[in-house]
């Protein structure tokens, strides 16, 4: 096993620092080049379709995998923007463990998310794909009453620190994830 600070990043697998990847096995050989990631998968890959180059970061949680940017304080429309120049678009989170990812990349600070119904009342539509929000979604997001669309003003969603969905204005101003897709 090679000794390296990042050996404990690699769980059932070892860290070979010569390669910067993690190999399975209880050894790495520094003599043996690095596999080729196309034909033996994605364990080999040192980030995983990710391309962290402009500070996106490859996020790992609840058996999932997400590549994420946290974006500063601004309006929806604002980070919406940013974020899709950047090749991405505000984070989805059609699951608790997604919106639990989420959570944890943000310390538990609120953030906008890839969801809102500013062009329809009623019909949240997801950035990503286009889709509206399911009913088994909702029932797994979104915070009890919620989306209420107070004062009729509530169109875009935040991840709130009670790990649910809520709707807000989108003139409020939050950090937001910006979610890149996996290469």
């Amino acid at each position: 096993m090679i000794a390296s600070p990042y050996s404990s990043n690699c769980g059932s697998v070892v860290y070979a620092a010569n390669l910067q990847r993690c190999m399975p096995g209880s050894q790495a050989s520094l003599e043996l080049p690095a596999p080729d990631s196309e034909t033996e998968g994605a364990l080999y890959s040192s980030n995983l379709g990710c391309d962290t180059s402009d500070g996106f970061s490859l996020v790992s949680a609840f058996g999932l995998l997400a590549c994420l940017k946290t974006l500063p304080i601004q309006n929806f429309a604002t980070q919406r923007a940013e974020c899709e120049a950047l090749g991405g678009f505000l984070a989805s989170a059609r699951s608790i463990e997604k919106l639990l990812l989420v959570q944890d990349f943000t310390n538990g600070v609120s953030a906008w998310m890839g969801l809102d119904d500013q062009l329809e009342e009623g019909k949240l539509v997801w950035h990503d794909t286009g889709l509206q929000l399911t009913s088994s979604e909702h029932g797994a997001t979104f915070a009890a009453g919620e989306p209420s669309n107070g004062g009729g003003v509530e169109h875009c969603i935040i991840n709130n620190f009670f790990t649910r969905l809520n709707d807000v204005s989108c003139t409020m101003t939050y950090p937001a994830v910006c979610e890149r897709p996996m290469s």
